[in-house]
């Protein structure tokens, strides 16, 4: 552990152009690292190897405390946050996450149909992207005639790095939910939000602010870091043929491949903590209110815990990666998000064979989270008629 900085511009603009080596070298340094803060400039522990990341994860007096302009209604800890997790539970099934699989193949087809019709086109902007803010609009509720207008009031959650831009994103939101909920409380349907309107333990409900925080989180988190694993997960193929090859070859690795390419490169880079007590992680003093960092993308590739840790391998196992947190925090989209991405890996391999890059990606030059502005490929089509007599439900 070194209370100095031991190599520059960790979180600096565009640090996510390519992180791995300056987060190689701080993790060397020891489990816990002093560092100016990414987005609110004070001082506080980075947490880089794998266990100490896990540990952070897994203690319950370290506590998650609301970022600028997120939604905190899963921040909370025990028991508030018990309370929460099992009232929500009851609403979001798996279920309910199995039957939206033939809905996501649907879209997944309807998006693709033209990049095949036109033999090229950006992935990002054209499937990586929509693909999830549709899925998690069809999720909640949201008819599909709101889905721009809720993509245009939550994109400047996705930077996640201009606080004014997710000030006035949280704003435009939370009026939206408002609405909203208004809205399915007086006419309810088969679907997230109407479910959690049900949703009750005994005597015990969400209350309105409860619930619009919640719908905050779905809206934004429930499709934030769906747009980055698979952007980032068919660019990793993409840039690695021989790993693409075998998943093609092989498709009973496709499970496989999914926990490797969220581990290879962790679509949630770093989350903010706070010590409610003094505590000490991994032999490092901490002091009560002193923030902790952990990231994830560090711990994903702790060469004492994964072999060859910068090496893309969809046969890796055991891969017991930190991609949807751990312990009490751990994602409740996980089933969801794997759904999708296995459904889009699936489809692409199954109608794209040919798939390939076709230019230079762009990245997203970011400090904190790591995406692609656009993967430009290029797609063998199918026969004209297969593309055109297509039948996709609405």
């Amino acid at each position: 552990m070194t209370e100095d900085m031991p190599v520059s511009g960790l979180f600096g603009p565009g640090f996510q152009l390519d992180p791995h080596p300056r987060l190689a070298a701080a993790r060397a340094a020891g489990p816990l690292i002093r560092i100016e803060h990414p987005f609110l400039g004070t001082e506080c522990w980075l947490a880089l190897t794998y266990p100490a990341v896990r540990t952070v994860l897994a203690d319950d007096r370290l506590v998650k405390p609301a970022e600028p302009g997120e939604p905190p209604s899963l921040n909370s800890s025990p028991p508030a946050h018990t309370r929460l997790r099992r009232l929500i539970q009851q609403a979001f099934t798996q279920r309910q996450v199995r039957a939206l699989g033939p809905r996501i193949q649907a879209l997944v087809d309807e998006m693709l149909d033209p990049l095949l019709a036109r033999g090229s086109g950006d992935l990002v902007s054209e499937l990586t992207n929509p693909l999830p803010i549709a899925v998690t609009c069809e999720l909640v509720g949201v008819p599909r005639s709101d889905w721009a207008e809720v993509n245009r009031r939550t994109t400047g959650f996705a930077g996640g790095e201009s606080a004014d831009l997710i000030a006035e994103a949280f704003q435009m939101t939370w009026d939206y939910a408002v609405e909203f909920i208004a809205a399915k409380r007086a006419c309810p349907g088969e679907d997230l939000t109407s479910a959690l309107i049900a949703a009750r333990d005994g005597s015990d409900r969400l209350s309105e602010d409860e619930l619009i925080r919640l719908l905050m989180t779905l809206l934004v988190n429930g499709y934030l870091s769906s747009i980055k694993a698979l952007a980032n997960s068919v660019h990793a193929l993409l840039d690695h043929p021989d790993q693409l090859a075998l998943v093609a070859a092989r498709p009973d690795l496709i499970d496989s491949a999914i926990e490797e390419l969220l581990r290879f490169e962790s679509p949630v880079t770093a989350v903010t903590w706070t010590a409610a007590t003094d505590v000490v992680i991994e032999g490092v003093p901490v002091r009560a209110d002193e923030l902790v960092v952990t990231s994830f993308q560090a711990a994903n590739r702790d060469p004492d815990y994964f072999t060859d840790p910068d090496r893309l391998d969809i046969c890796r196992n055991p891969n017991p990666h930190l991609a949807f947190s751990h312990g009490i925090h751990h994602c409740l989209g996980k089933s969801l998000a794997q759904l999708e991405m296995r459904i889009v890996l699936e489809t692409l391999l199954r109608r794209c064979p040919g798939l390939r890059l076709n230019g230079q990606a762009r990245r997203q030059e970011t400090r904190v989270v790591r995406g692609f502005e656009s993967i430009p490929v290029a797609l063998d089509s199918e026969s004209v008629g297969s593309v055109a007599t297509r039948k996709v439900g609405v």
